[in-house]
């Protein structure tokens, strides 16, 4: 297992050194329709679908903050994160997670570091930063692959993650079929480790759930990291701290669960063969969810949500929010608050997505990993207000996924600005600017020069990026003359 996830890394590495750093390879995000959030930017990813669908595009991997009302080019974005703070010689992005939490961001990657025996190796794991981009850290377990799927943290420095494992299991009468009394199995135990890295809580699913709590129609799927001799048993994709402390968790081909942070019992679950957890409980469609998350309200009122990607059955992505509350004999009644699609044109999803909803009712939809026409663009996400009403969408080439968007109304990286006079452009910045011409849309970015002044060569609209942290800073473009 390990040493297939090497080589996989390893040519991930590669092919991301391979590309040029600049704006010309970034992927667009572009505003479709909509009011625009004025005063709100977005932190998303933009990774390459052709990884997955050998389906060769332009763009490169990346980290991107963009304005709602001026989405592309990006207010920041990076590509290929150079750290020299810590010893590591280089840390190649892999981005399919981004997040900002307690003042600080987390991207997933790998970095080329070193054993106790001086040996080059890559590791996989979170790079940190704090809110000026700035890397403070690169957490990685040290005899553990951290999965990428989800990190979060809390104030007192404790990290909550999932840890891949592997191990073989006779599940021959579960699934019915001789050949699998010594079947390969890749899972995820829960981990939490505390300021000082060392692991305070392991949770194992299989021991936990039981190795048939896998829902059988699940298992021709493979994940991302899997190798292709070892089957995807649970596919963890989301870890949260509840409101009480307790740990939420959502496995993909399993279902969704809450557990004791203090012994590790399980509070209740859901679990796709078992969608309705007692005769007083509503059924919860978990169809391959994504981002199970803890909400307060406003008034302080407690509920969760998920997105529903849907599967072979289920045709639809749906948002879900529903309430887990205590009856007088403790049983637990689950009651759906919100089942809805936001839209109608929208199928069923592969794999990603996120729903995020803020305390006034406002939300975010990001729906995830589809193809709804290859040869045009397609949703990325929306933003909507608490009455539904779209306020803005966002749309992407179709071989571009994003596994995660998250609004951002701090930490927002300060856009350089440009002044033209008869001798040129200028940027406001003591740090050498890279130029870039951009189409009437916005659409393609085009290397033109470096340097703090620049004379362009032809009519047209301009943009400027600066270092900034582990990325760069972009202008709003000019026109010029």
């Amino acid at each position: 297992m390990v040493k297939f996830l090497s080589v996989i890394f390893l040519v991930l590495a590669s092919q991301v050194r391979a590309f040029s750093q600049g704006l010309e390879k970034v992927a667009p995000v572009l505003l479709k329709e909509g009011k625009p959030a004025s005063g709100t930017s977005f932190l998303l990813t933009a990774t390459d679908f052709s990884f997955f669908t050998q389906i060769s595009d332009s763009f490169e991997n990346s980290i991107q903050i963009i304005d709602a009302d001026q989405p592309w080019p990006p207010r920041w974005f990076s590509t290929t994160a150079v750290d020299t703070s810590l010893g590591l010689p280089y840390g190649a992005l892999i981005p399919l997670n981004a997040s900002y939490q307690n003042q600080q961001f987390s991207f997933f990657s790998i970095a080329k570091t070193h054993d106790k025996n001086n040996k080059a190796i890559n590791r996989r794991g979170f790079l940190l930063c704090n809110a000026k981009l700035e890397n403070t850290g690169f957490f990685y377990e040290a005899d553990y692959n951290l999965d990428h799927h989800d990190l979060k943290t809390k104030g007192n420095g404790e990290k909550l993650f999932f840890a891949l494992h592997d191990t073989v299991m006779d599940l021959s009468r579960f699934y019915n079929s001789p050949k699998d009394t010594a079947l390969g199995l890749s899972y995820e135990i829960i981990e939490i480790a505390d300021s000082a890295g060392h692991t305070c809580f392991s949770w194992d699913p299989i021991k936990e759930l039981g190795a048939t709590a896998q829902y059988k129609l699940y298992r021709p799927l493979k994940g991302i990291w899997s190798s292709p001799n070892l089957m995807d048993w649970s596919h963890g994709n989301s870890l949260c701290f509840d409101y009480d402390g307790d740990i939420l968790y959502s496995f993909k081909y399993i279902g969704i669960g809450k557990i004791s942070r203090k012994d590790g019992h399980i509070i209740w679950r859901i679990d796709r063969n078992q969608p309705q957890a007692n005769a007083f409980s509503d059924t919860i469609p978990i169809f391959l969810q994504h981002d199970f998350e803890c909400v307060t309200d406003g008034k302080g009122n407690h509920f969760y949500t998920f997105l529903s990607n849907g599967d072979s059955r289920n045709k639809s992505c749906y948002v879900c929010q529903f309430t887990v509350k205590d009856t007088l004999n403790s049983q637990k009644i689950f009651r759906l608050k919100k089942k809805f699609r936001t839209a109608e044109e929208i199928p069923n999803t592969s794999g990603g997505g996120n729903y995020d909803l803020e305390k006034n009712g406002n939300y975010l939809v990001n729906y995830g990993t589809y193809k709804m026409n290859t040869e045009g663009r397609r949703t990325l996400f929306d933003y909507r207000d608490s009455s539904d009403r779209l306020l803005a969408r966002y749309t992407v080439d179709p071989n571009i996924l994003s596994y995660r968007v998250h609004k951002l109304t701090d930490a927002l990286p300060p856009r350089p600005e440009i002044k033209k006079s008869k001798a040129g452009l200028t940027i406001n910045s003591e740090k050498e600017a890279t130029w870039f011409l951009l189409d009437d849309n916005n659409h393609t970015a085009t290397f033109a020069g470096r340097g703090k002044n620049f004379k362009p060569s032809k009519t047209g609209r301009y943009c400027a990026t600066i270092k900034y942290g582990i990325g760069n800073v972009v202008s709003l473009p000019v026109a010029y003359p």
